[in-house]
């Protein structure tokens, strides 16, 4: 199949115009599900943390449903647009879409707790986002955009799996260096799973999390590549 020009906004638009009317029933019962939430815990930076790290993978684990559905997927595969702007198009939902929907949502409500409950009305102290849950979820968003890509059914779970078995092997290996620290003087520390703290500096560990969502970004474009070819 020839493909459009790379990208154009106009399309772009419209793909994610014709994604969000497709979910619009799942949108609103998030929106209800976040309000909730909001509502009974009030302005917590904690709480919203999880709401955008849980809500944000199941999202983003479902971002490629119709690509692995046999009658669906010839339609999305079908639709006059670039592969590039296809892949942009989930990716600004599930990431730009989702952390301003949520944030906005528990913020209003969170809000309202504050005030009725509390007597306060300041929408600053209820502002729920910060640097580091932004770049938490850019990184497990990246993740699971790729094993909504990869994995046909259970993308999620075999993504969760995944990264869980990236752990216990980064944790092995922190392990024996631990004891070879020990054995050659060098620390006397058997903070095992805590050696990169001690040897890097953050500035380190975030450049690590920005090549893994770059890489993650890549292949999960180059995935969706595949299956337009096929």
């Amino acid at each position: 199949m020839q493909q459009p020009n790379l990208l154009s906004i106009t399309r772009l638009k419209q793909l994610v115009m014709s994604d969000l009317r497709s979910r619009k029933y799942a949108i609103v019962m998030s929106a209800g599900i976040i309000a909730v939430l909001a509502l009974l815990a009030g302005p917590n930076m904690r709480f919203y943390n999880g709401i955008l790290t849980i809500g944000g993978l199941l999202i983003t684990g479902h971002a490629f449903r119709e690509l692995h559905n046999p009658i669906a997927g010839i339609g999305f595969l079908m639709l006059p647009a670039s592969t590039l702007e296809k892949w942009l198009a989930k990716w600004l939902i599930t990431f730009i879409g989702y952390t301003l929907f949520s944030c906005i949502i528990y913020m209003v409500f969170a809000w309202l707790h504050s005030g009725l409950l509390l007597k306060q009305w300041s929408p600053t102290a209820v502002f729920p986002l910060n640097l580091s849950m932004v770049i938490k979820y850019l990184v497990i968003n990246a993740i699971f955009l790729l094993g909504a890509v990869t994995f046909k059914r259970l993308s999620r779970l075999k993504t969760f799996l995944c990264i869980l078995g990236v752990y216990v092997v980064v944790a092995c290996i922190e392990f024996v260096l631990a004891l070879l620290m020990k054995a050659f003087n060098i620390s006397s520390s058997y903070s095992y799973f805590q050696i990169h703290k001690a040897v890097f500096s953050e500035a380190f560990w975030i450049l690590i999390l920005l090549i893994i969502v770059l890489f993650c970004w890549l292949i999960s474009y180059l995935k969706l590549t595949e299956y337009e070819v096929k």
